[in-house]
This record gives structure tokens, C-alpha cells and sequence, in this order.
């Protein structure tokens, strides 16, 4: 029997594969597996498994492979893509929880409006900076901001008038990204409509943000806020994307990993791959807009990153 398997996220397991060939002369037990750093995606290539209930012979061994062209393919392609899943690298920032933050210099592409759409892969390691506020994922102050809270659930707020005087919020979705496993969380505003996606799935629905939001000089930031509290972001971040379009529920879920993602696709405003290696700066690799790098400040440092595939690797 062959069976391939691949898990998506927020799914754990461990799978030994065990393949048993008479023709081999002795049992040999083959395991074949991508299992990220942090358990983010496991992905089980193939799984063979071959129940034998009696002594067979060489000759047997060698008719049943024969016949079963289709299960020897799909273990060499298996294998193939295994290698190709372990040649490729991608980096995330980690913030410490307690000053680091990344900020990007005003800019006019950054105040987004009547429609939104903000992007994030995140792997908290503990609650944030502040006990109850958690830590920020993406801020620009008096206008639009997502974090974890403390309590690990999702929440955002909206200020329609760029000054902070009608703050809409802070909105609990009710949604819980979980500490030590990578989450991919997206906002979108229509309007004055909201959808929070969680991996990709639309997971709360709201009818409460301003229709439209007024520009304002705050600089942006990702895993702090600009005035009030300490919410730093404790861990990792990954993949940031701000659009000026509602993302449609396929757009959110074709585009999960980067590798099908064009650098000038519509809408996009900043996109930032934390793939440096190396500095304090975190490009735009967005070339629609140009002038909103971002600058990393405090205790952060460069970390390896599942959240990357080949195109072949996972298109779900």
C-alpha cells in the first residue's frame, strides 16, 4: 500500500515509515520526512508499508515491484522533492519581547484606507511585552494595528480620524494563535467590513470598522506599537504584507507561502521576506512602492524559517 500525506499547519505528528523488502535480504526500515524546526509543517513524503504474513522469495519481492511501476515512481519523486525541501533556506526575525521592533519611515503608500489587507506568519514564544495587551504584529498608530494578545487571541483596532480620539477597538475575534507553533494570520477591511483569516481559513467576520480611515504621519511599525504600552512581540515574525486591496478568501489562501507571490502584484504596498541574513534593515520587496525598508531596533535576531516552499511543495 502507498499513501502520500501531507499535513497542513497546526497539525503535529511523526510518522515512521517502514518498508520491508524480502529482496533486500534483510528487513530495512526507510523514513522519509520534512519536519521543520518548529513543527510548523511535517511533511510525510511517502508512506510503504508492506505486510508480509509468510516467507516470501527473491523472485517474489521482485514481481510484486514490478508490477507496482506507479508506487516505485511515487517514492523517487517523493525523494526528489525531499532533497529539494532540504537545499532551501529563508530567514525570520526573532524580537525578544521586551525592546525590539522594526519601523518603517512615514510614508503616503502606508495609509491605507477604505480597504485593507494585512499579512503575517507568527510564532510566539511567550505572552509579549505587556501582560495584558501581548504583543503588536503590525502598527500604525491612530489608523490600523493587529496583535496577540497576552491570552494568545487575535484582536484589532481601527481610528477613522488619524488621531486616536475614536479608536475602534481593541476587538477580541476570539481567535487563539498558539505559543511555539508557526500561525499565519491575515486582516482584511472591505469597507467597514472584517475578515480575520487563521491559515488561510476565514475564521471571524465583523461589521465594525470605520468606512474609511484618515492619513496621519505615524510611522509604521511591525512587533511594537508607536505611543502607550509595551507590547512588544515576543518571537518570531515572517512574511509581513501590506496590501491597499481586500484579498479575497482564495487570494489569502493560493498565496499562503511566498513562492507563487509576484514582488508587483496588485495592491501590494510592502512585503518584507526577512530573508537579509545579515543588519538591521528589512527590505521592501515590493516594486510598487519604493522608500519603506525597514529598520530593526533592540534585542532581535535572524532565525531559520520554515515558512518557504518550492512551488511544488505545497499549493493548496
Amino acid at each position: 500500500m502507498g499513501m502520500i500525506f501531507i499535513f497542513l499547519p497546526k497539525i503535529r505528528a511523526t510518522f515512521a515509515e517502514n518498508l520491508y523488502f524480502r529482496y533486500l535480504g534483510v528487513p530495512t526500515r526507510s523514513k522519509y520526512r520534512f519536519d521543520s524546526r518548529h513543527n510548523f509543517i511535517i511533511l510525510c513524503c511517502i508512506q510503504v508499508t508492506f505486510v508480509v504474513h509468510q516467507p516470501i522469495t527473491n523472485m517474489q519481492a521482485f514481481s510484486f515491484l514490478r508490477k507496482n511501476l506507479f508506487l516505485s515512481f511515487c517514492t523517487i519523486a517523493c525523494l526528489s522533492l525531499a532533497g529539494t525541501l532540504a537545499a532551501q533556506t529563508n530567514d525570520a526575525i526573532q524580537l525578544n519581547g521586551s525592546n525590539a521592533y522594526a519601523e518603517v519611515l512615514d510614508n503616503n503608500a502606508l495609509d491605507l484606507s477604505n480597504n485593507l489587507t494585512l499579512e503575517a506568519w507568527i510564532y510566539p514564544t511567550g505572552p509579549g511585552g505587556d501582560a495584558t495587551q501581548g504583543g503588536m504584529i503590525i502598527n500604525k498608530e491612530n489608523s490600523y494595528e493587529i496583535a496577540r494578545w497576552g491570552d494568545g487571541t487575535i484582536q484589532y483596532a481601527f481610528s477613522a480620524n488619524g488621531t486616536g480620539s475614536d479608536w475602534v477597538g481593541w476587538i477580541n475575534t476570539g481567535l487563539v494563535a498558539p505559543q511555539d507553533q508557526w500561525t499565519h494570520v491575515a486582516m482584511v477591511k472591505s469597507g467597514t467590513a472584517i475578515t480575520i483569516y487563521i491559515n488561510g481559513v476565514a475564521s471571524f467576520t465583523a461589521n465594525n470598522a470605520p468606512a474609511t480611515l484618515t492619513a496621519n504621519t505615524y510611522n509604521l511599525r511591525i512587533g511594537h506599537r508607536s505611543v502607550g504600552a509595551s507590547p512588544y512581540f515576543q518571537g518570531y515574525l515572517d512574511e509581513i504584507r501590506l496590501w491597499n486591496t481586500a484579498r479575497t478568501s482564495a487570494e489569502i489562501k493560493n498565496n499562503l507561502f511566498n513562492s507563487r507571490l509576484s514582488n508587483n502584484a496588485t495592491g501590494l504596498v510592502a512585503y518584507y521576506r526577512m530573508n537579509e541574513g545579515s543588519g538591521n534593515s528589512l527590505t521592501n520587496s515590493c516594486t510598487n512602492t519604493s522608500g519603506i525598508d525597514a529598520t530593526l531596533y533592540g534585542g532581535y535576531s535572524r532565525v531559520a524559517s520554515p515558512v518557504q516552499f518550492a512551488g511544488n511543495a505545497l499549493n493548496f
